[in-house]
């Protein structure tokens, strides 16, 4: 089973989760989205992600099922299967079951939030606050 004790996977960003990434004093990248066809494009822009600051934790955000704002019969892959396969990316070092990415940035604090060229509803003051 993938989400052993090892795993990557995070459910939610509590004291100790926030405490293990903090803890490990490097700078920590955010990404978030939906991830459900996963594709070259996805694959790219994390691993480019994972390369914008030396030395650099990476951590997802991966939408819930109930967050995810494609349409009927959207998402096509669960949210546990979509954890797995952005969790199997070497690029990866933390994956996030996010349902507010922006909570997310709030509670993690990254020194830089990575997002795709094609979204454009991501609150400009966290853009500027965190990264770019």
């Amino acid at each position: 089973m993938i989400f052993d004790d090892a795993s990557k996977l995070r459910t939610h960003i509590d004291d100790e989760a926030l405490a293990s990434v903090s803890q490990a004093s490097w700078p920590i990248v955010f990404a978030h989205g939906t991830f459900d066809l996963l594709h070259y494009g996805h694959v790219k822009h994390l691993a480019e992600a994972k390369l914008k600051m030396a030395g650099a934790l990476l951590v997802v955000g991966v939408s819930t099922d109930a967050t995810v704002p494609k349409g009927p019969g959207r998402p096509v892959f669960s949210e546990r299967q979509r954890c797995e396969q952005i969790e199997a990316l070497r690029a990866v070092d933390y994956v996030l079951l996010s349902s507010d990415g922006v909570a997310d940035i709030e509670a993690l604090r990254p020194d830089l939030v990575v997002k795709g060229a094609d979204y454009g509803e991501f609150p400009r003051e966290y853009l500027s606050r965190y990264g770019q």
